[in-house]
Order: structure tokens, then C-alpha cells, then sequence
């Protein structure tokens, strides 16, 4: 992925109800964003957390940016550290 494509995922998930929490993240799973933002609001803290949760990031990774950035920007809103896997 490209530095350009990172840029529109941040900006379009920064846009409150730019989905309506109806973005498909996990295409292997079928995870959307709002899914993703419950299993985050419910405590999940990182994207393992996420992955064991509700599947999403398990099959190929390529969501994991996004389920990463999903995350962050919930803590950040909310003020909570954030624990990165490494992947």
C-alpha cells in the first residue's frame, strides 16, 4: 500500500459517520467498522484483542492498519494508552 492510500484511510476515518459504521474492513471475515469500534468499546486494546474478538485481522492481515488506526483513534478520543503488537 502506498503512502497516498494511507492518507485517505486516515483522513476518510477521521469523518465522523463518513460510513455510518457500515465500511467493510475485514473482507476475509466481513467485519465492519462498526463492529470493530464495539469490540473496542466493549475493551479490546490492540488488534489482537480485536482479531479475538470478532475475527477481524486473522485471515490476510491487510485490515490490520486500518483495525490499528480504528483503535487509535478511539484512545485518543478517550484519552487510553494503546498496546501495538508489532505487526
Amino acid at each position: 500500500m502506498g503512502a497516498s492510500n494511507s492518507v485517505v484511510f486516515e483522513f476518510d476515518l477521521q469523518l465522523p459517520g463518513a460510513y455510518n459504521g457500515t465500511m467493510l474492513v475485514c473482507h476475509c471475515h466481513a467485519i465492519s467498522e462498526r463492529t470493530i469500534r464495539q469490540c473496542v468499546d466493549n475493551g479490546a486494546r490492540s488488534e489482537d484483542d480485536v482479531g479475538e474478538a470478532c475475527g477481524a485481522g486473522t485471515g490476510c492481515g491487510g485490515c490490520r492498519p486500518v483495525v490499528d488506526r480504528l483503535i487509535e483513534l478511539h484512545h485518543q478520543t478517550r484519552g487510553k494508552a494503546k498496546v501495538r503488537t508489532g505487526r
